[in-house]
């Protein structure tokens, strides 16, 4: 026996076609879950943390100024993920967590030996925290 293809048998309703097409737009193209966003900023917090605090800065406003922005971090992941503000302190301890060993890796491994974070601290010198001068203390007391 012979079977007959028509036309409308390939080609689909042109209502359903519609209807994919629309929906191939609505979904994203990739999906990142919270602790690939937490990793991302994570790596992004040393450089933040040159651009905000001059060379001369003494290291604990920048250790400070680190884990601030890694908190800071920990609580906005899940936001960006899409899943909104955590629910519970397990969710932010994990984002947290993962940002701050991605932080802290990338600082020691990668940015300060490849000399990125001083070339940013030596660009934004004029900006910032910490003293203009690295001889002048807190309060503007003189270290000498």
């Amino acid at each position: 026996m012979l079977a007959t293809l028509a036309l409308s048998d390939v080609l689909p309703d042109p209502g359903t076609t519609s209807e994919a097409v629309a929906t191939l737009n609505a979904s994203p193209v990739f999906a990142l879950d919270v602790l690939t966003v937490a990793r991302l900023l994570g790596i992004a917090v040393p450089l933040v943390v040159a651009v905000l605090a001059r060379s001369t800065a003494p290291r604990w406003l920048k250790t400070v100024a680190n884990f601030v922005l890694t908190v800071i971090v920990g609580f906005v992941a899940p936001i960006i993920a899409g899943q909104g503000v955590p629910a519970n302190f397990t969710e932010f301890f994990n984002s947290l967590i993962n940002a701050f060993v991605v932080n802290i890796v990338a600082y020691y491994g990668l940015l300060k030996p490849a000399g990125i974070t001083p070339a940013i601290q030596r660009a934004t010198s004029n900006f910032g925290i910490g003293t203009a001068n690295p001889n002048q203390g807190v309060g503007g007391t003189s270290n000498n």
